[in-house]
């Protein structure tokens, strides 16, 4: 199936299981299920459909998901782009990507496209019944765009097949509902993507903190232990960082990519 029909599935499972956190606020699936939904409903009435594309400025929190997973089940595919990009490679990729619609959160943009912001919910439809489904397992479900290359911005298109079976039944990551992972990456990176759905697609927990936090080892391993965070995806240079403060941080870790 698609990653919403999946991620549907996992809502009727355990509608009151903890889907997502970022500092002391968190939402339950069925409550990030209602909030897709809204910006799922607010998508359709700009015409956005099957095959289309979003494209999504976000900063770090719990509506970028939301946001996300709005733009796929109005059918689309989401266009990740970093706030702190320079202006002209933001318009180069959108006028690249061409999305029918942008999503901003903690941000602005200049554009001529329709634009919903995730800061407020004013600005939604306030429909929260679930969308019919439109996407096949073939269609696209993200477009990432290459960073730092010279010229015009290439985007890489992933399709939602390609994301089920990277994290679902999968023998080198034992995703599961008791999967609970820290976000350290951006979500302009690949890396996103293992992190994101291998949690919400297999009833797991995602939490989602701040850069700071990142920065700063002996929070980063009281956050790990408090939180019993059990799967990590990390770069090797964090890793390498963390270890050599205290080696011990990732003690109560089953699994760890790179």
């Amino acid at each position: 199936g698609s990653l919403m029909e999946i991620f549907v599935q996992r809502v009727k499972e355990q509608p009151d299981k903890i889907a997502v956190v970022y500092g002391g606020e968190s939402l339950t699936y069925r409550e990030l299920n209602e909030k897709t939904n809204a910006v799922a409903w607010t998508l359709r009435e700009l015409g956005v459909s099957r095959g289309d594309r979003v494209a999504i400025l976000p900063k770090r929190g719990i509506p970028t998901i939301v946001g996300l997973c709005g733009i796929l089940k109005a059918g689309a595919a989401y266009v990740p782009i970093d706030p702190g990009y320079p202006e002209q490679r933001i318009r180069d990729i959108l006028e690249d990507a061409s999305p029918k619609a942008v999503l901003t959160y903690g941000c602005t943009v200049e554009t001529a496209l329709p634009v919903i912001s995730l800061d407020t919910e004013a600005g939604w439809d306030i429909r929260r019944s679930d969308v019919p489904l439109v996407n096949r397992p073939e269609d696209i479900a993200n477009c990432i765009y290459t960073s730092g290359t010279t010229g015009k911005p290439k985007g890489v298109l992933v399709r939602h097949k390609g994301i089920v079976n990277l994290v679902s039944n999968c023998d080198y990551m034992p995703f599961s509902p008791e999967t609970n992972t820290v976000q350290t990456g951006q979500l302009v990176f690949d890396a996103s993507t293992f992190e994101i759905w291998g949690s919400l697609i297999n009833g797991g927990c995602l939490h989602m903190i701040p850069q700071e936090l990142l920065l700063d080892s002996e929070a980063f391993r009281k956050y790990l232990i408090q939180n019993q965070i059990n799967m990590q995806f990390i770069t090797t240079a964090l890793f390498n960082q963390f270890v050599s403060f205290d080696p011990s941080m990732f003690d109560g870790i089953h699994a760890i990519s790179f």
